[in-house]
């Protein structure tokens, strides 16, 4: 979902409150945007030390910078995606 994404744009809300609070009580949102505002209505940022939230009784984690926790390996596979 975060594939609307446009630099220097906040995401659009792809995933309203209303839309969300339909879903199944204990899925899981990963917003992988939440560093430009997220896609859904309900995300908020979360860090590593409290990684996730409930809100309409769906789990939701948010962490900011995600790849951060991993660098090393989230760098090696920038590389190998991005280099011959």
């Amino acid at each position: 979902m975060g594939a609307v994404f446009i630099p220097g744009t906040p995401t659009p809300k792809l995933l309203p409150r209303s839309l969300v609070s339909r879903m199944k009580r204990g899925a899981v949102i990963v917003d992988i945007c939440i560093d430009a505002g997220g896609i859904a209505e309900t995300s908020r940022p979360t860090t590593h030390s409290h990684p996730f939230f409930v809100a309409e009784g769906i789990v939701h984690y948010c962490v900011t910078n995600m790849p951060g926790a991993v660098a090393r390996t989230a760098t090696e596979a920038l590389t190998h995606a991005t280099l011959p």
